[in-house]
C-alpha cells in the first residue's frame, strides 16, 4: 500500500517531540528501521541522563551546563529522522539488469567475475520536499505544541497567566 510521504513526516516528528520516534517510519512500512530508532533513542535517552546525572552530582552542580548542548541535539534528531524518511520514501531503487556469461577456467574474465566488482542498484529520487522545507515543517509543528502545552497547562492551573 501507497502511503504518504507529508502524514509520515509529521508523524515523525509529532511523536518524536513527544519522544517516540520511529513512529512515521512504521506507518511508511519500515517496521524494523523504525523499532529500532524508537529503541535506540529510548537507550540514548537513559544513558545520557544517567551521565549527566552522575556528573551534574560529581561536579556539585557545575556539569548541568551540559544540559545546553543535549537539548539542542534531542531537538534535533525528530528533524533529522524525518529527513530521512522522506529520502527514503521518495526513493526509487533500480536493479541493473546483467545476464552473467559464464566465464573461461584460467581467463581475466574468471577473476573479473569471482571477485570483480558488481553491478550497483541505481538509485533515482523522485522530486519531493526538500530539506529545509522539512526544516520548516518541524519548527512550526514544535511551535504548535509549545503553544498547545501552555494552553493545556494554563487550562489545569498548574500556570497561571499574569492579569
Amino acid at each position: 500500500m501507497k502511503r504518504d510521504p507529508l502524514l509520515a513526516i509529521i508523524l515523525e516528528l509529532f511523536f518524536g517531540y513527544c519522544a517516540l520516534p520511529g513512529i512515521g517510519w512504521i506507518y511508511a512500512g519500515f517496521t524494523g528501521t523504525g523499532i529500532m530508532i524508537l529503541a535506540g533513542y529510548w537507550a540514548m535517552l537513559i544513558v545520557v541522563a544517567l551521565l549527566l546525572f552522575l556528573f551534574t552530582v560529581i561536579t556539585l552542580g557545575c556539569g548541568s551546563i551540559a544540559y545546553l548542548f543535549i537539548v539542542p541535539a534531542y531537538a534535533a534528531i525528530p528533524i533529522i529522522s524525518a529527513i530521512k524518511l522522506h529520502r527514503r520514501m521518495t526513493m526509487i531503487i533500480v536493479e541493473p539488469q546483467v545476464i552473467p556469461q559464464r566465464p573461461h577456467l584460467h581467463s581475466k574474465e574468471l577473476w573479473e567475475y569471482v571477485f570483480g566488482e558488481r553491478e550497483q542498484p541505481i538509485i533515482i529520487q523522485k522530486k519531493g520536499m526538500e530539506w529545509w522545507q522539512v526544516v520548516i515543517l518541524a519548527v512550526l509543528l514544535a511551535i504548535i505544541m509549545v503553544i498547545f502545552g501552555c494552553i493545556l497547562l494554563i487550562a489545569l492551573g498548574v500556570i497561571v497567566p499574569p492579569l
